[in-house]
C-alpha cells in the first residue's frame, strides 16, 4: 500500500507541475492533503481552455489507474469493469477528462463508486473534504453577503469543474462504503426552500455516526470544502 501510495503522489506531483498556470493559489493549513491547489482562476470559466495535453492525459490515467486497481473499497462490483472500457469512455469524453483532471488537483482523489445505466461514475474519495476546496461560501449570495476572506463557493466552484455537488442521499450512501470527513465537513446540494433560510446542508462524521445539518451558508473554515461527482457516458 505505500508503495502504491508514493507512486500515486510522485505522479500527481508531475501532474501538478505541469498544470500551474491553471490552479493559481495554495490552501495553507496542517492537514497534508493540503497540497493540492485551490482553483482560482483569473479567466471566466466559460473562457478556460478546457481539454487537456497529451501529457497530461497520460499522468491522470495513470492515477486513475492506481487508484482504480489499489481501491477496491470503493465499489464492490469493481472486478466486472475493466479499466480499458473507462479508459476508452475518457478519451471519447475530453471535457470529463478535464473535470477530473480539477477533482484531482484539488484533493479530491476521484474513482469510480457506481455504474448507472450506461454511465460510469466517479467521485470525489479523499478521506477528508479535498483540501483545495476548503474555506469556501456555500454559493455567490452567500459570499456576497460577508467581507471576510474565503476560497470561493461551492457552487460556482462546482459548476466550473463541469461536476454535482453531493446530495444528501449521495454522501450518506457513500458514507457506508468509506468512513469520510472524520476531521472535515463537506457542503451538500441544498433545496431552494432550506436555502432560503439562509442555510445550507453541511455533512460530517461523528465516530459511527453521519450527521447532515443546516448551517449558514456565510460560513467558511478550513476545515470545510465540498464533494463532486461525475457522470461518464459509457461507449
Amino acid at each position: 500500500m505505500q508503495r502504491h501510495a508514493d507512486a500515486v503522489a510522485g505522479i500527481q506531483r508531475e501532474m501538478r507541475n505541469t498544470t500551474r498556470e491553471e490552479t493559481k493559489s495554495l490552501l495553507e493549513g496542517d492537514d497534508p492533503e493540503t497540497a493540492a491547489k485551490a482553483p482560482e482562476s483569473s479567466e471566466p470559466a466559460a473562457e478556460q481552455k478546457r481539454e487537456l495535453t497529451a501529457q497530461q492525459k497520460e499522468k491522470l490515467f495513470q492515477i486513475l489507474q492506481h487508484r482504480f486497481i489499489n481501491s477496491p473499497d470503493h465499489y464492490k462490483h469493481r472486478k466486472a469493469i475493466n479499466f480499458a472500457d473507462v479508459k476508452r469512455a475518457l478519451e471519447a469524453n475530453p471535457i470529463a477528462l478535464w473535470s477530473l483532471s480539477r477533482m484531482e488537483e484539488t484533493g479530491g482523489f476521484p474513482d469510480i463508486v457506481a455504474i448507472e445505466d450506461d454511465a460510469f461514475v466517479f467521485a470525489d474519495c479523499s478521506a477528508e473534504s479535498p483540501a483545495g476546496r476548503r474555506n469556501c461560501v456555500y454559493d455567490k449570495e452567500a459570499g456576497e453577503c460577508i467581507n471576510t476572506k474565503f476560497k470561493g463557493n461551492a457552487v460556482d466552484m462546482a459548476e466550473e469543474f463541469g461536476v454535482e455537488i453531493w446530495s444528501e442521499e449521495f454522501y450518506r450512501l457513500m458514507q457506508t462504503v468509506v468512513d469520510f470527513d472524520k476531521r472535515t465537513c463537506s457542503w451538500l446540494k441544498t433545496d431552494a426552500q432550506t436555502r432560503s433560510t439562509g442555510d445550507a446542508l453541511l455533512g460530517g462524521r461523528n465516530g459511527d455516526h453521519v450527521r447532515v445539518d443546516m448551517f449558514d451558508a456565510r460560513d467558511h473554515y478550513p476545515n470545510r470544502g465540498w464533494r463532486g461527482m461525475l457522470r461518464v457516458q459509457k461507449v
